[in-house]
C-alpha cells in the first residue's frame, strides 16, 4: 500500500477553509459598539469623568470643546476638553 501525500491534507484543508469561511462571515455582522458611558474633562487642573446620562449639552469650535452638566447638587456645572 503506497502514501499519496496529496490525498491527505484535502479533508484538513476543506474543515479549514469551512471554518475561514464561517470566522469571514462572523466578522462582517460585527458586534454592536458598546455605548460611550464617561467624558473624560478638565475642571482647572483636576480631571473629571463625568457620565454621558448627565451631560446637558457639548459645545465645540476648533480647539475646545465645553461640556456642560448638572452635578451632584443639580447645579449647572462645566469643564472643558482639549485635544491631545
Amino acid at each position: 500500500m503506497s502514501f499519496d501525500p496529496s490525498a491527505a491534507p484535502a479533508p484538513r484543508v476543506a474543515a479549514t477553509l469551512a471554518l475561514l469561511q464561517q470566522l469571514a462571515a462572523q466578522l462582517q455582522r460585527g458586534a454592536a459598539p458598546t455605548p460611550l458611558r464617561w467624558i473624560r474633562a478638565l475642571v482647572g487642573q483636576t480631571l473629571r469623568m463625568t457620565p454621558v446620562d448627565n451631560i446637558d449639552y457639548l459645545r465645540s469650535d476648533a480647539k475646545y470643546t465645553l461640556i456642560a452638566w448638572r452635578g451632584e447638587t443639580h447645579q449647572p456645572e462645566e469643564a472643558i476638553e482639549r485635544p491631545s
